[in-house]
């Protein structure tokens, strides 16, 4: 089975490179990329991925203001958070709004792939250095 995954980042430079990543796995497919909270939403509804890569700080909502309408959108996706913030409270405020996973940016080359395959497989997901 094959994880469909939604790319959320104002950056097109982190989006292309996190599709890279994410497409050289055999089991993880890359099926769209938004640029902000609200197109995500669009995104997912016409996509249908199985997990949503959800960059935190972004122009308009942020990630975590988003993430109510993309669950309501599509409540069987995951939302795995990506973040430049390693403060335990954002962590708190992203599981609070429904994520399934948090991953540090800085980590995300070598941790976005287990990350992803956690949460599709229903686990939570937390950087190490930030504990439970």
């Amino acid at each position: 089975m094959t994880i469909r995954v939604l790319v959320v980042d104002d950056h097109a430079v982190v989006r292309s490179g996190l599709r890279r990543v994410l497409d050289s796995e055999q089991d993880i497919e890359t099926v769209g990329e938004a640029a902000s909270a609200d197109r995500a939403v669009f995104e997912a509804l016409e996509h249908k991925p199985d997990v949503v890569l959800l960059d935190v700080v972004m122009p308009g909502k942020s990630g975590i203001e988003g993430m109510p309408a993309l669950l309501q959108a599509v409540p069987e996706a995951k939302v795995l958070v990506l973040s430049m913030q390693d403060d335990p409270r954002y962590v708190r405020e992203a599981f609070e709004a429904g994520a399934s996973g948090y991953v540090l940016k800085e980590a995300a080359d070598t941790e976005v792939v287990g990350a992803v395959r956690a949460v599709a497989a229903g686990e939570r997901y937390v950087h190490p250095a930030l504990g439970a």
